[in-house]
């Protein structure tokens, strides 16, 4: 059976207070979208601002998710059209759980990333994040691919609370 599904990102978010987020989604959202919006002013004054941040948007996203009627994986399609993100360069000592970065991903509004680079873009334009949420983006044509693959041969928890899915984006510089 195919159709659309809630966004996988949901599952991450609901992890992430598990590690430490403490500020209400709609607090997060507010002060996202005023920092958003002075650095989109910013951008237009100074090249290197908008080399160390991107908003992206999602295009498409596609994945197995597990039926508990037949207990069995099926292909199935997500609800992907509110699913935006920031991808940043870290701020000066900025870590996640105690793992240091230069750059990484973050759902908009939130303030911990689902994915993080320990390097920097290469001389092609590209940079590649390996971990739980495999990253990829090209910033020469503004794409990204980001890989969940947690859920079908590592579950979490019971049988189909995580799940694996692939999706494609664009991206603009702020």
């Amino acid at each position: 059976m195919i159709g659309k599904a809630h966004h996988p990102v949901d599952q991450i978010q609901g992890k992430a207070a598990m590690f430490g987020r403490n500020a209400k989604w709609g607090t997060l959202k507010a002060t996202f979208l005023t920092t958003t919006a002075a650095l989109t002013v910013c951008s237009t004054s100074s090249s290197a601002v908008a080399q160390d941040a991107y908003l992206c948007a999602a295009d498409a996203a596609t994945g197995m998710i597990y039926s508990e009627a037949t207990k069995q994986w099926q292909p199935t399609t997500f609800n992907s059209a509110d699913t935006k993100y920031l991808f940043r360069k870290a701020r000066d000592g900025e870590k996640f759980a105690a793992i240091e970065y230069k750059w990484a991903l973050f759902p908009l509004g939130s303030l911990v990333p689902i994915t993080w680079c320990k390097g920097d873009f290469s001389e092609t334009g590209t940079i590649f994040c390996p971990s739980v949420v495999t990253l990829h983006i090209n910033r020469n044509n503004l794409r990204y691919q980001l890989v969940h693959q947690v859920g079908y041969v590592s579950p979490e928890g019971r049988e189909g609370s995580a799940t694996p899915y692939i999706e494609i984006g664009k991206c603009s510089p702020v």
